[in-house]
C-alpha cells in the first residue's frame, strides 16, 4: 500500500489553527519586533491572561513573570522568546507566573525557538511550555520523604551502636562479677555484694531494653498504663535501694495523701531514669532528693533533684528527644549516649495524661519534676511492710 500522509504544505490553515487549538501545552507566537500575534488557549489558561499588546519589556508586570522561588522580575533579556528572536534555541527554562489569576503561583518549562525564512533570516520566535507546578511540588515531597528515609535510617544506625555501647558496661559488670565468684575464694559477704550488684546491672538491661520498646509503643499511642494502688513512699524507696547509689546521700520525702492510682511498673521505671540521671551528671557521692506530694484532688507531683550543673534553659525540651543528651553545663551533645531514657520518661508520664519538665535546683543542680493524675484512695497510708 502506498503512503496516504498529505504533504505539509498543502495542509489547510484552518487544520495547523485546529491542532494548536487542541494542544495542552501552552504556545505562543511572535513577530520579528516581538509582539505576539497567536496564543493558543492552553497558553491564556496557563498565563492566567489574554495575549499581550505590548513589547517584552512589559510582560513581567502584564503576566507577573518571577525568577522560581523568590519575588525579583524575571529578567527580559531572559524570556525564551526574547532570547529566540536573537537566535538562540532554549528548553527547561524555569518561570514563575503569579497575577490575580494564578494567585498561588505556577510554575511554568518553556522551550523557544527562531522562526526562519528560507533564507535563515529570523522572522519571528515560537515557545513552548507547559504548567510544571504540580510536578515539582510531587518531587519536593519524595524529596522530603527520602530526607526523613535516610534520617530514619541514620538514626536506627546510630542507636544500635548507641545501645551496643550502652550495654558493654553492665556486660562487663555481670561477667566479671560472674568470673570472680567462679574462681575466687570470696567470704559470704563479698559474694553477696558481687550478686547484688549483678542484679542491679541485670536491672539495667532489662528496663533499658523495657524503656525501647515503650518508646515505640508510646510513638504509636499504644501505650496504656495498667493503673492500680501505688504506694509512693515504698515506690522511691524501691528505687533508691540498689547498689548502685551506694556511696550517695540519698533524700526521700512525701507529703499529702500517700496512695495514687498509677502504674507502678512505668513510674518506677520513670524515677529509675530520673535517678540514674542525677548519678550520671552529678557529683560522686552527691546528694540527691526525692520529694512527692499528692494533693486532696488526686494529682502528684515527684520531684528528683541532684547537685549536678544543670540544663540549660533554652535546652530543657532537647533534652526529651529521641537520641538526644547533652553533656550538662555544655549544651553540647554527648556522643556514644542512646538518649532514650528521658524520652520514655516522657511517654510515659504522657500516657498518664501528665507532663514532666526540668527546671533549675536550689541552689545548684537540676530538678525534674513529674506530675500525674491520679485518685488516692486513702487520706494517710503508711508504708506496707
Amino acid at each position: 500500500m502506498g503512503s496516504s500522509r498529505t504533504p505539509l504544505k498543502s495542509l489547510d490553515l484552518s487544520f495547523l489553527r485546529a491542532a494548536l487549538q487542541a494542544m495542552a501545552e501552552g504556545i505562543t507566537l511572535a513577530d520579528s519586533s516581538g509582539r505576539i500575534i497567536y496564543s493558543n488557549p492552553a497558553a491564556d489558561l496557563i498565563l492566567g491572561r489574554p495575549p499581550s499588546d505590548g513589547d517584552p519589556d512589559s510582560w513581567a508586570e502584564y503576566y507577573g513573570v518571577f525568577q522560581p522561588g523568590t519575588n525579583d522580575s524575571f529578567p527580559t533579556a531572559g524570556y525564551p522568546l526574547v532570547r529566540a528572536l536573537a537566535g538562540e534555541e532554549t528548553s527547561g527554562v524555569e518561570m514563575l507566573i503569579r497575577n490575580p489569576a494564578v494567585p498561588e503561583g505556577t510554575l511554568i518549562s518553556v522551550a523557544g525557538r527562531p522562526i526562519r525564512d528560507e533564507n535563515g533570516v529570523i522572522e519571528g520566535a515560537a515557545v513552548v511550555f507547559r504548567d510544571i507546578t504540580t510536578l515539582r511540588n510531587a518531587q519536593a515531597e519524595l524529596q522530603e520523604a527520602l530526607f526523613e528515609l535516610q534520617d530514619l535510617q541514620s538514626q536506627k544506625s546510630e542507636l544500635t551502636a548507641f545501645l551496643v555501647h550502652d550495654m558493654k558496661g553492665p556486660l562487663t559488670t555481670i561477667l566479671a562479677n560472674a568470673e570472680l565468684a567462679r574462681f575466687a575464694d570470696l567470704t559470704a559477704m563479698e559474694r553477696d555484694l558481687g550478686t547484688e550488684e549483678i542484679l542491679g546491672v541485670g536491672r539495667t538491661l532489662h528496663r533499658m531494653v523495657l524503656d525501647l520498646l515503650d518508646i515505640r509503643t508510646g510513638e504509636d499511642g499504644r501505650l496504656e498504663p495498667h493503673r492500680e494502688l501505688i504506694h509512693l513512699g515504698a515506690l522511691m524507696r524501691s528505687v533508691t535501694s540498689g547498689g548502685s547509689l551506694l556511696g550517695y546521700e540519698v533524700s526521700i520525702e512525701t507529703t499529702g495523701p500517700l496512695q495514687i492510682m498509677a502504674d507502678p511498673d512505668l513510674v518506677r521505671r520513670v524515677l529509675g531514669n530520673l535517678v540514674d540521671n542525677c548519678v550520671k551528671y552529678g557529683p560522686a557521692g552527691g546528694r540527691i532528693w526525692l520529694d512527692s506530694h499528692v494533693d486532696k484532688d488526686g494529682s502528684a507531683l515527684i520531684s528528683v533533684r541532684d547537685e549536678g550543673p544543670g540544663v540549660p534553659s533554652d535546652l530543657r525540651e532537647v533534652i526529651f528527644e529521641k537520641y538526644s543528651r547533652l553533656e550538662r553545663g555544655t549544651g553540647r551533645r554527648r556522643a556514644g549516649s542512646r538518649g532514650l531514657g528521658l524520652r520514655f520518661c516522657r511517654i510515659a508520664v504522657e500516657a498518664h495524661n501528665g507532663r514532666i519538665w526540668v527546671e533549675d535546683n536550689v541552689p545548684s543542680g537540676a530538678c525534674f519534676r513529674v506530675e500525674l493524675p491520679g485518685k488516692p484512695l486513702s487520706s494517710e497510708s503508711e508504708p506496707p511492710p
